[in-house]
């Protein structure tokens, strides 16, 4: 299992340029009253790169919609920290796409993930907006005609696009990008209103098999985040993927300096940005955050979607399941867990 605190998510800003059906965490239901300065995510950026993260992903809402995504980048990149990643819907202005190529002709551990829903106009604007694909693309053959990489793609599966599984994997090596990280229809945020279908446990498990090959035959770094069980996976299942571990290990940081999580524990604080004034102020954080994931992640219907699948074994035998339901219903059955709650 990945130390915890090895992997870490900075969400800089919760502005977006679209509105997709299956946003987990939209602005409207999470909206951050105060975003970080430029200076004070630099310094908590040196902070953890100092405190041991491995890697780090810059985020949103859509993260280049502040002007200092570039140079946080850089920053993290020049920090040492291993492996660093902006995560964008690929909507990039020309300027924006001038500095990610120029941070990543310097720095050979930064990558760029984008986005995309469908390898068609019909399956990737159903859910990010009408002219999307078209744009999208546009703007990623600007950046690589520029010399920059797309080193990953994230795609949500659903009934609607998981036809076009062998289209989105030929779109994915056409790229270029060695990653390819999959996600199913969550009810969270938006999605608890959209129209998508999540996969059967039989589609998850025909994806699963048909991964092995992705990841095998053509070297692509595949995750599979999900499916959400009991929601994509029944309950009475004899058979139960098997997640990557028993719980996450990642931290995330929101706009305004909340750390915690994953969003179904965003009210569950580990700590603010602003108080982080040390490494050893990082690690008791870190301590807080073990704790909580140690007792909520593995009877958490999410699990799989921090976790991932075991590439190796996706699947094993159970008699009952571990997991039997959302973070705040089992938070409710320990009162004694309330003590990591940051007062909210």
């Amino acid at each position: 299992m990945t130390a915890f605190g090895a992997n870490a998510q900075i969400m800089i800003t919760e502005r977006c340029n679209l509105k997709c059906v299956h946003c987990a965490v939209p602005e409207e239901s999470s909206p951050a009253d105060t975003e970080l300065t430029t200076a004070e995510w630099g310094d908590f950026i040196k902070l953890i790169a100092e405190g041991g993260v491995e890697a780090l992903t810059i985020s949103g809402g859509e993260a280049t919609l502040r002007d200092d995504a570039p140079l946080l980048l850089e920053a993290a990149a020049a920090a040492r920290i291993p492996r660093v990643t902006l995560l964008t819907n690929g909507l990039l202005r020309n300027s924006v796409i001038t500095e990610l190529v120029a941070v990543q002709r310097r720095h050979s551990n930064v990558g760029i993930h984008v986005s995309l829903d469908g390898a068609s106009t019909a399956t990737h604007d159903v859910i990010r907006g009408r002219g999307t694909f078209r744009a999208t693309m546009t703007r990623i053959e600007s950046l690589r005609a520029a010399g920059g990489v797309i080193t990953g793609v994230h795609t949500v599966l659903h009934r609607d696009n998981v036809d076009e599984f062998e289209a989105i994997v030929a779109m994915v090596s056409e790229l270029g990008a060695s990653v390819w990280t999959i996600f199913p229809v969550a009810a969270l945020g938006r999605a608890q209103q959209s129209a998508l279908t999540s996969l059967t446990a039989e589609q998850w498990a025909d994806v699963t098999a048909r991964l092995a090959h992705v990841r095998n035959a053509l070297g692509i770094d595949v995750g599979q985040m999900g499916p959400v069980l009991n929601d994509d996976w029944p309950a009475d299942a004899s058979i139960t993927p098997r997640g990557r571990s028993e719980a996450s290990s990642n931290v995330v940081v929101g706009p305004d300096g909340a750390i915690f999580t994953c969003p179904p524990l965003r009210d569950h604080l580990m700590g603010d940005v602003r108080t982080q004034r040390t490494v050893d102020d990082w690690r008791i954080a870190l301590q807080m955050g073990e704790e909580l994931t140690e007792s909520v992640c593995r009877k958490c219907q999410f699990r799989l979607l921090c976790t991932g699948i075991d590439p190796d074994r996706p699947f094993r035998t159970v008699d009952t399941p571990e997991w039997s339901g959302r973070p705040d219903e089992i938070l409710a059955r320990q009162p004694s867990m309330t003590n990591l709650s940051g007062g909210h």
